[in-house]
């Protein structure tokens, strides 16, 4: 997770991407277009914004696993009260 009040692009630009790979990269991005067109770069993929600021992105090498958990979150969730008298109500 990157959150350097406006540093980002500065913080992602001294990572060595040939050398660390990160499967999930969450930034607090206040230039979200030049922050994604820089990872593309390095094969990230933007998946989500997930607050006002905050973006997550993840490298093309683990992105089914991204999304394959989350389809079994969401089945999870969506099943796991079937059945109680809450789910009846």
């Amino acid at each position: 997770s990157i959150d350097v009040e406006g540093f980002e692009f500065e913080v992602l630009k001294g990572i060595d991407f040939s050398k660390y790979r990160f499967r999930i990269i969450v930034i607090e991005v206040r230039k979200p277009e030049e922050i994604r067109q820089f990872l593309e770069k390095y094969d990230y993929k933007c998946l989500t914004k997930t607050s006002e600021m905050n973006y997550l992105f993840s490298h093309k090498d683990y992105m089914d696993d991204y999304l394959k958990l989350m389809l079994l979150r969401e089945s999870k969730i969506s099943t796991k009260n079937i059945g109680s008298k809450e789910y009846e109500n």
